[in-house]
Order: C-alpha cells, then structure tokens, then sequence
C-alpha cells in the first residue's frame, strides 16, 4: 500500500542563506552607490545586476519542495532528483559486502539539489570520505570523489548509498547521525553545489528504472522486493 503522505517544508533550503546574502548585498550597495553618482555608470548597474541575479539563481538551487511521499514496505525511493546515468553490478566492500547493483542518479545543474532517505530504517553506518572534485557523471567518480556512505537498516533489509561531490561541489551535509532512525522520504541534507547520488541495491531487489530515466527524489520507486 502507497504511503502517499506530504511531506510541507519551507521552499528555500536554508543553506541558501550563506550564499545568497553576500551576493545580494553586494548587488544592492552597488545599485545604491551608482544612484549617488552625478554620472551613474553603466558598468556599475552590470555588476550589480549580476550579483542579484546570481542570489536569485541561488535560491532557484537550493529549492526545497513540497513533495508527495511515494513509499511502501519493500520498495526504495530514489534519495535525490536527476537522471540515472548507469546501472551496474559491484561488490559494495564497506557496509554490506556482497555483491549489489549499483544505480547512479546524475543530478543536473537545474535538478533540486536535496537528498532524502530512500526507505524507512535506521542509520546504522556513517563515513565522510575525502577525494577529489572530478565530474561526477564518469563511472569512478563513486570510489574518487568526495563523498559520504550511508548504510540503513530498513523495513525490507539492508541497503546503502552514497552522496557524491562533483566538479563545482566542496561541502557534503547530512546532520544526521549514526543510530538515528529515518523515514522514507524525510529530507536528510544536500550537496552543495554538487551533484551524484549512489544506489546499491541488494540482489533480492528488482530494479524499477532504466538507464536515461528522469528520477525524482522521494517518490520515484528505483527497485522493489521481489
């Protein structure tokens, strides 16, 4: 039986905040002193007008979405918006050590850049890994970049993922920790400015989505129980 339930949240993640008010008080200040000038200078109405419209672009990234919770008992929901790039079998050597498939969600620059828990369980396994920056879409990207495992123990087994830093990507942020229990769904953090999003399903779990698929995060089933 589909959960169904909404999950209401304020439209702008509060992240945001650290970047988009330095850019948008550097945009007004401008405007303002430009308006004192005898001579207003043009250049000056440019770079304040790209500062606001930098801030505005901002908040357009950091969206944080009313969403419709799509879950049930056996399923996994996909942990972020964007596109599946690669569907693949690995052998998942830190949390469940076996072999699994993985998929690899891509997010694109205008996909919202929120995380979410993909199924209802606990956060057994917490592990932030240093890396680099490299595009997140090539397949190596999952083990070199910078990135966080999540192992959960949920109500259909074991399962983890990862959140992966991308070229323009340099902080990963999940508050939660380890023991902490989680809802299908629930918003757990964000990349910022960054960009990949790890599935490891286990082999008891037959993949719902294709390579090419659009995902949305929280409601978009990528495996279910079979």
């Amino acid at each position: 039986m589909t959960d169904g339930s909404s999950h209401k949240s304020f439209p702008i993640a509060k992240e945001a905040l650290e970047f988009f008010v330095p850019f948008f008080l550097l945009g007004i200040i401008l405007f303002a002193i430009n308006m004192l000038l005898s001579q207003p200078l043009i250049l000056l109405w440019t770079i304040g007008g790209v500062f606001i419209l930098f801030a505005l672009f901002i908040l357009y990234f950091f969206r944080n979405p009313t969403r419709k919770i799509n879950y049930e008992k056996g399923t996994i929901l996909s942990p972020a918006y964007g596109k599946v790039v690669s569907i693949t079998e690995v052998e998942e050597k830190e949390y469940l050590h076996r072999k699994v498939t993985r998929v690899s969600i891509f997010l694109r620059i205008y996909d919202v850049h929120m995380n979410y828990a993909p199924v209802n369980g606990t956060l057994e396994y917490k592990k932030y890994h240093k890396g680099r920056f490299g595009i997140a879409g090539f397949d190596k990207a999952s083990d070199l970049n910078e990135h966080m495992t999540l192992g959960v123990s949920g109500d259909g087994g074991k399962m983890s993922f990862k959140v992966i830093a991308g070229m323009f990507a340099r902080r990963i942020i999940i508050p939660m920790k380890e023991n902490e229990s989680m809802l299908a769904g629930q918003r757990i953090g964000l990349i910022k400015f960054g960009s990949r999003a790890d599935v490891f399903v286990p082999q008891e779990y037959e993949i719902t989505v294709k390579t090419g698929e659009k995902v949305t995060g929280s409601q978009t089933v990528i495996a279910r129980k079979k």
